[in-house]
């Protein structure tokens, strides 16, 4: 089992390094050029997350979304797989 667990932490470890820690985050509906067209409605804002979210596809390229280093995750990510951890 103990086997399998750092298996898939260096599998995960390696695809986080490959794409430089880097990821979409979860509100990216509300960083894209689109949040302007909710006017500031707290229910269409919630829509419009939840439509970048949910969306059975990726379309943050399309929203010109990138991908941001996102500091507090990393920092997770570091501590949890830090010698000693497991």
């Amino acid at each position: 089992m103990k086997e399998k667990i750092e298996s898939s932490l260096e599998r995960v470890s390696k695809w986080v390094e490959d794409h430089d820690y880097k990821g979409y985050d979860p509100g990216d509906g509300q960083l894209s050029f689109l949040h302007a067209l909710t006017f500031h409605n707290p229910f269409l804002e919630r829509l419009l997350t939840a439509a970048v979210l949910r969306s059975p596809f990726n379309i943050r390229p399309w929203i010109e979304s990138s991908r941001t280093f996102p500091p507090r995750a990393w920092a997770t990510w570091r501590g949890a797989t830090s010698e000693g951890s497991l």
